[in-house]
């Protein structure tokens, strides 16, 4: 999630009225037209303002380079409105925001932490105003970012505190919920989201994923469709709601989803995966192919793409293929499940039996449902080496793990 604050102080000051009339402009047009940034040239030029006036004019200047993308332009301008005016809050609040835009948070941390020691220096009342909410947001998002929890749900809660209308905020610990299981928090959070800023398309969307952790498919694709209104070329919105039409098995509809994300960003891995996974399900197993391949040539540590074309490989027989797949897979994200599973099926296929239980054995430490699925496999493999007492073990162990799945095999089918 990324949070950057527009909303800019005004200082007591005195100057002519032409420059009064420049720096209001500068400080509280809407959007950045040419006029506004106009203005704010007229700002810095001018001789005998206050610190303030001139880090004000500076920071809408960094505000419209953000906005255009020009990042590191934009990081000049807010180091020296910093420069210019020490306590001026905002010049600090917005680096760190851009260096969480660049998912540098380690980089944001310390100019956000500046943003809130100076905030805290100023005048009590001054210090309650709604607009320091922001600062709080980003730092939230920041530490969100870097895994640490406890400081950024604090984070999250002075913002609230400060601005109950804070969208960004609510959204941000929305993602905090989701993240840690506690999906009826996270859709909470989203809803207050959308409530102060029923155009937040990130809060939809984060919220229709939220439903799909639910099983609320109907919920979840209200929530995409109404992003996608709002925003028709979002490409996350596009992309989840591409998966969404992928499990209910419409996967004509979903390539056109997917489409339409990958247009809008070229280098969307995830998008070039889901594509994949519903050209696999139509039975277009080349196109399926040219996708995880294009998956992993945009962002080469994308572990999905390898899980996926391990699979394919598997399922073309060609197993040195697959077991590099999936070997790839256990380098880049060692905590992975599939990525073990995946290429104890590889070994086994190769005849690499003993290779295949040590993965399985990896498989069910990490105590996932997939362990089931692991000691049925190492069963297997025990019978084939004819190990009949270690076989009946592992089913066992497998039964311990689900109580009901003996009963289920045992029903039969309608």
């Amino acid at each position: 999630m990324i949070l950057v604050a527009v909303v800019l102080a005004a200082p007591a000051w005195s100057a002519s009225g032409a420059i009064e009339e420049s720096f209001d402009l500068c400080n509280t047009g809407r959007g950045f037209t040419t006029d506004r940034l106009a203005a704010c040239d007229s700002v810095i030029a001018a001789k005998g303002l206050a610190k303030r006036q001139y880090a004000v004019a500076h920071t809408v200047q960094g505000n419209a380079l953000k906005e255009a993308g020009d990042l590191a332009s934009a990081l000049v301008k807010y180091e020296e409105a910093s420069r210019i005016d020490p306590l001026y809050p905002f010049g600090y609040n917005n680096r760190g925001a851009v260096w969480n835009m660049a998912g540098e948070s380690r980089k944001a941390l310390p100019f956000l932490d500046k943003a809130v020691e100076v905030h805290k220096q100023l005048a009590k009342e001054e210090r309650s105003a709604p607009k320091y909410s922001s600062i709080y947001s980003n730092r939230g998002a920041a530490w969100s970012n870097l895994g640490n929890v406890e400081k950024a749900l604090a984070d999250f809660a002075e913002a609230i505190r400060l601005d109950p209308n804070n969208s960004d905020a609510y959204q941000g610990r929305a993602i905090l919920w989701s993240n840690n299981g506690d999906q009826d928090r996270a859709v909470a959070d989203n809803t207050e989201a959308v409530r102060v800023d029923p155009r937040n398309v990130q809060a939809l969307n984060n919220r229709g994923s939220v439903w799909l952790k639910k099983n609320e498919l109907d919920k979840a694709m209200a929530d995409f469709n109404e992003a996608i209104r709002l925003a028709p070329n979002f490409p996350m919105a596009l992309m989840n709601r591409g998966y969404l039409w992928s499990r209910k098995g419409d996967h004509d509809r979903a390539i056109a989803d997917f489409d339409r994300a990958i247009q809008r960003v070229p280098s969307f891995a995830m998008a070039y995966v889901g594509r994949g996974l519903a050209w696999h399900d139509k039975g277009e197993h080349d196109k399926a192919m040219a996708d995880y391949n294009e998956a992993i040539r945009v962002e080469p540590r994308q572990t999905n793409a390898y899980v996926y074309r391990g699979n394919e490989w598997m399922r073309r027989r060609d197993f040195d293929r697959a077991f590099a797949d999936f070997d790839q897979v256990t380098r880049v994200q060692p905590n992975y499940v599939d990525g073990y599973f995946g290429r104890a099926d590889a070994r086994k296929a190769k005849g690499d039996l003993d290779g295949a239980l040590v993965d399985l054995d990896k498989v069910i430490s990490f105590k996932t449902w997939r362990a089931v699925d692991a000691h049925f496999s190492r069963a297997e493999i025990w019978r084939s080496k004819g190990d009949l007492k270690r076989a009946t073990e592992e089913e066992e162990a497998a039964y311990r793990l689900d109580p009901g799945l003996k009963a289920r095999l045992a029903k039969p089918a309608k």
